[in-house]
């Protein structure tokens, strides 16, 4: 069937590039892009959102929990004496 559709320029840009890079037609890859987009449409399957579960570790009893962020902030001076920036400890 030939129809006429207006593509957006850089959909028209990435359509072109593709058939280009896998040697074959435009018409082909459109005609590609557009079965696996309706398919994915129609399909109804949404995936799932991602869920962590959550796991309680409990608190050290060496650790008060009123002096957390007192500890926190001896630990990041102590990698500063050492020369050890935020990202790169071990």
């Amino acid at each position: 069937m030939r129809t006429t559709l207006n593509l957006d320029d850089t959909i028209a840009q990435r359509l072109k590039r593709y058939a280009r890079k896998r040697r074959t037609s435009m018409k082909a890859v459109a005609n590609e892009a557009l079965s696996r987009g309706l398919e994915d449409m129609n399909s109804g399957n949404k995936s799932r959102p991602y869920k962590t579960e959550v796991k309680h570790l409990g608190m050290r009893r060496d650790i008060n929990p009123r002096k957390v962020k007192h500890y926190a902030d001896d630990d990041e001076d102590t990698h500063k004496v050492k020369g050890v920036a935020h990202g790169d400890r071990r």
